[in-house]
């Protein structure tokens, strides 16, 4: 439970910024109108580390002014990371300036990215015009399982569910 509410990061991690392997767990709770000059407007995160959104965990109305993952950033093609979305979990209303209104993952094929049960991905924005990025729902560069839940009412000009990016992988 719990929450974090109206922070403004004025690089990355609005809300929350985790690091050099650390773990966060939320398991309820809300992350709401918190943003980031950069990347992460909810979350930001970086190889080696893990996260996961359970219960009915809820992160919205966070932005990523400049950059990416408007609710959610995830980096690090060289080291594996771990982003879960299970349960009812939910990333709703956020919107980024580049890749990724909702998420924006980019730990290569190492890393892992899973949407389950009744998981929810759910009208968020992407705002660039710019072909290299896209994703309303999510900018991917990396690996994405997907075993349920649901992604939908996201914009962007390319890809507003989902941007699958060269050589990154869309199970679902």
């Amino acid at each position: 439970g719990g929450s974090i509410s109206d922070c403004s990061a004025t690089t990355d991690g609005g809300a929350v910024y985790i690091t050099g392997g650390g773990t966060f767990k939320m398991t309820g709770g809300t992350i709401t109108g918190c943003s980031a000059t950069n990347s992460g407007g909810g979350v930001w995160m970086n190889g080696g580390s893990s996260f996961t959104m359970s219960g009915n965990s809820k992160i919205e109305n966070c932005k990523a002014t400049s950059y990416e993952g408007g609710g959610v950033y995830v980096t690090d093609s060289s080291n594996p990371c771990t982003f879960k979305m299970l349960d009812n979990a939910t990333i709703t209303e956020c919107s980024a300036e580049k890749g990724g209104g909702g998420v924006s993952y980019g730990c290569g094929t190492s890393g892992t990215f899973e949407i389950s049960e009744n998981a929810k991905i759910i009208n968020n924005t992407n705002n660039t015009n710019n072909n290299s990025f896209g994703g309303g729902g999510i900018y991917l560069y990396g690996k994405l399982t997907m075993n349920g839940g649901t992604i939908s009412g996201n914009e962007a000009s390319n890809g507003a569910g989902v941007y699958v990016r060269n050589s990154s992988s869309f199970t679902m």
